[in-house]
C-alpha cells in the first residue's frame, strides 16, 4: 500500500521512536523558542530593575528615619529621591504590565515539556494491541 510507504517511516519514528515526546517537545520548543527567550530576559530584566528600586526605596526611608529634623538636608534630599524612585517603579510596572500583554503566542517550551511529560507513554501497549482492540479505540477516539 502506498499508505503505509508514507505512514510507516513517520510511525517508526513518531510514535514507536526513541523518546517520541522529546522530539516533539524539541520540535515544538525550536518554533518558539527565540521569542520566548527575548520575553523571558526581557521579564527578568524588568523584575530585576524593580527590585534594585525597591532595595534603594527602602534604603531612602531609612534615611528619613535616622533624622528626626524634617528641614535636615538629608531629610529633603531622601523624598526627592524617593519621589524619582517612586516615578521609575510606576514606569518599570507599566512597561512589565505592557510585555505580559505582548506575551507569545503558544506555550513557553517548558510548558510543552510539562504537557508532554504528563502524558502516559502507550507505546507498548499499542505494539502489543490486536487488530480488534485498535480498531476499537479508534471507534472511541472520534
Amino acid at each position: 500500500m502506498k499508505e503505509e510507504r508514507v505512514l510507516d517511516p513517520i510511525l517508526d519514528r513518531r510514535v514507536f521512536g526513541q523518546d517520541p515526546l522529546r522530539l516533539l517537545r524539541d520540535e515544538l520548543a525550536e518554533a518558539t523558542d527565540s521569542s520566548w527567550q527575548e520575553y523571558s530576559a526581557e521579564l527578568e530584566r524588568l523584575e530585576a530593575e524593580q527590585q534594585k528600586i525597591d532595595r534603594s526605596l527602602r534604603a531612602q526611608t531609612l534615611r528619613l528615619e535616622e533624622h528626626n529634623d524634617p528641614t535636615h538636608p538629608v531629610v529633603a534630599l531622601a523624598e526627592q529621591r524617593i519621589v524619582e524612585l517612586s516615578t521609575r517603579k510606576s514606569a518599570v510596572t507599566d512597561a512589565m504590565e505592557a510585555l505580559k500583554d505582548k506575551r507569545p503566542a503558544g506555550h513557553d517550551p517548558d510548558e510543552i515539556l510539562a504537557m508532554l511529560d504528563s502524558m502516559p507513554d502507550l507505546r507498548q501497549t499499542i505494539k502489543a494491541a490486536t487488530e480488534a482492540e485498535l480498531a476499537e479505540t479508534s471507534k472511541h477516539s472520534t
